[in-house]
């Protein structure tokens, strides 16, 4: 296990580790069944989301007031739906180019938390907004959403995708951010490298260890098209974001990065340049995972999850001996 020595804040030193878990595919020590709690005969209680929508004001400046004076853009409204589900403190979710899925990962979180799931423009049959062409976008459109919508300071969860535009979300509006966890994040592939795939089958392959494990209902064919489109729409297709590269060393808050070790769409490098360029962060490897964490293990997503955004970086603490370092 990587040692943790103290900095001058008195927390603990951020460093590398890997979420190990019993064969039987239950973390050891982690979260329970994979349902959203418990009732009082021990069955598990299902948690289902609403889909509601919200008008925020845009465009807007960092203190959530519409831009004006000259030469700035007539502020305007936009509709944006949303899935909320849970109770508790909010966690917003910030999902893949896949578009929105409810797991049980998200089902569990809002066992104890208030989930807000937006869907981004053009994603999931939603129209795209004039204006909102760029990741860097889509995290302002995230900050207008925790100030509009959430109301208050939250913690996030960015998977692929959605861990992109997290980022964004962070470096642009850092008092809106408590904790960041990012699954599998998408932005920091070395250059050169191979991405998704754009064959179906092999992009299946790519995503999923275990695709067995889906949940029913999935998108249609076409649906998935569509969502796939926007990576290009939002400038999302390219290897390196150096824009974001360069700002992401003055993000402060505690910050969870989860790699699956079977992730064949962003490779290994990617989290570990980001793990180096972060000084609050922690890298877990999630075994037999590919790129979709919370469908191949969701319970040893859970686990370091959790623990993360219950105790910071004390949740190191609780892992014990399985808490190691990969490398």
């Amino acid at each position: 296990m990587t040692s943790n020595a103290s900095n001058d804040s008195g927390a603990t030193s951020p460093g590398h580790h890997a979420a190990s878990a019993s064969p039987d595919g239950g973390a050891d020590g982690g979260a329970g069944d994979g349902g959203a709690g418990s009732g009082s005969s021990g069955s598990p209680v299902r948690i289902s989301p609403m889909t509601l929508r919200a008008r925020l004001q845009w465009p807007v400046t960092s203190n959530s007031t519409p831009e004006s004076g000259p030469g700035s853009p007539a502020a305007a409204s936009i509709d944006i739906d949303y899935l909320r589900a849970g109770s508790g403190p909010a966690l917003l979710y910030l999902h893949p180019a896949g578009g929105v899925r409810w797991t049980p990962v998200l089902e569990r979180l809002a066992a104890s938390r208030t989930v807000y799931i937006p869907v981004m423009p053009g994603f999931d049959g939603s129209a795209t907004q004039a204006g909102i062409d760029s990741m860097q976008g889509l995290g302002a459109l995230a900050g207008a959403f925790i100030d509009q919508v959430i109301g208050a300071r939250c913690d996030v969860i960015g998977q692929s995708f959605g861990g992109w535009v997290a980022l964004w979300l962070t470096v642009q509006r850092p008092e809106c951010v408590d904790h960041l966890v990012l699954e599998a994040p998408a932005g920091f592939r070395p250059e050169g490298t191979q991405g998704a795939p754009s064959d179906p089958e092999a992009l299946r392959r790519a995503l999923f260890a275990h695709p067995e494990k889906l949940p029913p209902g999935g998108k249609s064919m076409e649906m998935e098209a569509a969502n796939g489109r926007m990576r290009a729409h939002y400038n999302a297709a390219r290897a390196l974001d150096h824009d974001l590269l360069e700002r992401i060393g003055a993000i402060e808050c505690p910050t969870l990065i989860l790699h699956g070790t079977e992730d064949r769409v962003v490779p290994r490098e990617s989290v570990q340049l980001l793990k180096t360029r972060m000084r609050h962060a922690f890298l877990v490897y999630i075994w037999d995972a590919a790129h979709a964490i919370e469908i191949d293990q969701p319970e040893r997503m859970l686990g370091p999850t959790l623990g993360f955004l219950e105790r910071s970086e004390g949740f190191v603490a609780n892992w014990g001996t399985m808490a190691v370092n990969p490398d």
